[in-house]
């Protein structure tokens, strides 16, 4: 059975055949690690792309990925060929980050989708289990993704008491300490932050 253009375009890219896959682009990860793509799909999803491949500015030769892995990077570019990729708790703040660098808002929307939905079920669930929800926080509002960071806090305010606790709580800038003392319901008095953080930090010294 033959593949529709948009599946057998992404076969090649995911087979990363160099012989038959026709590809005019290299990323390349390392000393000896190269991941190969086209063109034609990266640039209309991305004006990043588009300044790196074409015009006075364009990058010659394969183009240096320093900051993600590969495996990470070809997860992104599954999005641009398929418009949609794996998403997962691993690796979905790397995604909103390249979805950021690149400008691929869609793919922002999508991973604060996620992250919605997994909080909302976090929240159902009554569970505290939860790894560095503070952490979590302010990297969703440094990409400014609302919909996610509205959940986050009212995960944080109905297990203040416990996260309070956390050595994790001593390490939350400063801000993030005012956004929840900020908030209605919060199970912890504004008071007790403060002080909590001053009890961890003595503890730790």
């Amino acid at each position: 059975m033959s593949l529709d253009p948009i599946q057998q375009r992404y076969k090649y890219f995911a087979d990363q055949n160099v012989e038959e896959g026709h590809f005019d682009v290299i990323f390349q990860f390392g000393t000896y690690q190269q991941l190969h793509a086209h063109s034609f799909v990266l640039w209309p999803s991305s004006k990043v792309f588009e300044k790196t491949l074409f015009g006075p500015l364009a990058h010659k030769g394969p183009i240096p990925i320093i900051r993600h892995t590969l495996n990470d990077f070809k997860e992104f570019l599954t999005f641009l060929y398929l418009g949609k990729c794996n998403i997962s708790m691993d690796n979905v703040m790397t995604l909103v980050d390249l979805g950021e660098y690149y400008e691929v808002q869609l793919l922002k929307n999508k991973c604060d989708e996620f992250l919605t939905k997994f909080i909302t079920f976090i929240l159902t669930k009554n569970s505290t289990k939860i790894e560095n929800v503070l952490k979590v926080y302010e990297s969703l509002k440094v990409y400014s993704l609302k919909n996610a960071m509205k959940k986050v806090m009212e995960f944080v305010a109905k297990n203040t008491v416990d996260i309070l606790k956390s050595v994790e709580f001593l390490t939350v800038k400063k801000e993030t300490i005012f956004d929840i003392a900020k908030m209605k319901n919060l199970t912890a008095k504004q008071e007790e932050l403060f002080e909590a953080r001053i009890g961890l930090e003595f503890t730790l010294d």
